[in-house]
């Protein structure tokens, strides 16, 4: 059969600011301080209506319902850019410079993101720089109204008496209490399927933002002596946290026993048969459950190279050579 699926994503944004400086009012010794203040409105609206054989379940694919979601965001914000010092001993240049963004969402509630930076160049050949930021992403329309799909999964079961050793030290403990509830002996207990267990994966109306703590600090070389070039090395170190994540099933069953008590947000996603103890159902629903670290180093080497300058005849424009890499110390 031909299917046809249908998507439509809707944005609708209206925002306006006022950017200027202060040098009506005072000026500081490097020169007046720039600012721009401004107001935003957004409305995010999606749709993705899959075909009706789909939601019937009649092709090769799981059954698969229809996503429909909306939310609004209104902001306001502030930036300002502050010179401190400029053309001094030891400052060429010094300035701060920071950002505020106030925003309400229909979904999450208020979020806050900020930064504040800094740049100081003590000499022509060296700028240092540097900045301490948060920001928030809020869950977007899939992960937040998706009502759910079909899907299955094999889950080898973490309470089959060959598995208990290999998890935590809670899991037998967790593992008995279970299976004791449904009236089966957890000594003896082995996984009764051999096959993928049918389950949901949908959204969560209930999940927040998720936060970025951010710090960085680099300097940016433009040695004298050698025209024309610039090298740049940035470290940075960023922590995620909240963040939204659907916990693969054979993972969450693992988190459920192997957490200090039953009582947490991953049991409730499996049902088990009473009488067998085997997993007959579960769901795949994304959480404010994980945090990401991570740091290293960003480094570019940029180097121009006009030929006319080495004495070159004609035209040849210019030739620009740049290497950009990154070196990971941690991703966790």
């Amino acid at each position: 059969a031909d299917t046809l699926d249908k998507s439509e994503i809707k944005q609708h944004v209206v925002s306006g600011y006022v950017a200027g400086d202060m040098g009506a009012l005072f000026s500081l010794p490097a020169g007046p301080v720039e600012f721009a203040v401004g107001a935003e409105y957004r409305k995010e609206k999606s749709k993705n209506v899959p075909s009706a054989e789909d939601q019937a379940g009649y092709t090769f694919g799981n059954i698969i319902a229809p996503t429909v979601g909306d939310f609004d965001v209104k902001e306001v914000f502030l930036e300002v850019d502050v010179p401190l010092l400029a053309d001094k001993p030891g400052a060429q240049l010094l300035s701060v410079d920071g950002a505020v963004r106030f925003s309400d969402y229909s979904t999450i509630g208020n979020a806050t993101t900020w930064k504040v930076g800094t740049v100081w160049q003590p000499i022509e050949d060296v700028t240092f720089r540097g900045t301490v930021a948060e920001a928030t992403r809020a869950p977007n329309i899939g992960e937040l109204f998706d009502p759910g799909g079909q899907t299955f999964e094999f889950i080898d079961d973490p309470c089959d008496v060959s598995r208990l050793q290999n998890g935590t030290s809670f899991r037998a403990a967790n593992c008995a209490q279970i299976l004791a509830g449904l009236g089966v002996d957890p000594d003896t207990y082995t996984d009764p399927n051999s096959f993928s267990i049918g389950g949901v994966s949908k959204g969560n109306p209930d999940l927040t933002e998720e936060t970025v703590d951010t710090v960085t600090f680099g300097v940016i070389l433009r040695p004298r002596f050698i025209e024309n070039l610039t090298i740049s090395i940035d470290w940075y170190d960023i922590e995620l946290k909240n963040a939204v994540n659907a916990e693969p099933p054979q993972a969450a069953a693992e988190l459920c026993v192997d957490l200090p008590t039953t009582n947490n947000d991953f049991c409730g996603r499996f049902e088990r048969e009473v009488g067998t103890g085997g997993i007959v159902d579960f769901v795949q629903q994304s959480l404010n459950v994980a945090a990401f670290n991570t740091e290293g180093f960003d480094f570019t080497v940029d180097y121009v190279v006009d030929p006319s300058e080495w004495g070159a005849s004609g035209n040849w424009g210019v030739f620009n050579f740049r290497v950009v890499g990154n070196k990971l110390e941690e991703l966790e």
